[in-house]
């Protein structure tokens, strides 16, 4: 690694959904999921499915919100440590002025 580059990668996603109210069903598609998200809801149909519940598509959201969000704060404390790193440079050596 090379100093001053940031380890992290951002990874896309795309959700789509369409209720439908007259069959009270979703179709959902879901491109380039986590592999944590398409765990969690195999889990969580399998579940479901055994006790014959059917989630709010809010439920799906969420899980799909929170299997998104699990890095952010390692990622931003990481941001926070390499801004401190920098402002703490002399200014002599700075490559940019402030």
């Amino acid at each position: 690694m090379h100093p001053g580059v940031l380890e992290y990668t951002t990874r896309k996603t795309g959700v789509w959904m369409k209720y439908y109210p007259s069959t009270k069903r979703s179709v959902w598609i879901n491109v380039h999921p986590s592999e944590e998200f398409g765990e969690r809801l195999k889990d969580l149909m399998k579940n479901d499915s055994a006790h014959g519940i059917r989630r709010s598509d809010l439920d799906i959201h969420l899980l799909q919100l929170s299997c998104a969000d699990e890095n952010w704060e390692t990622y931003i404390n990481t941001l926070e440590q390499h801004i401190h790193t920098l402002v703490s440079i002399p200014a002599a050596f700075r490559t940019y002025s402030c």
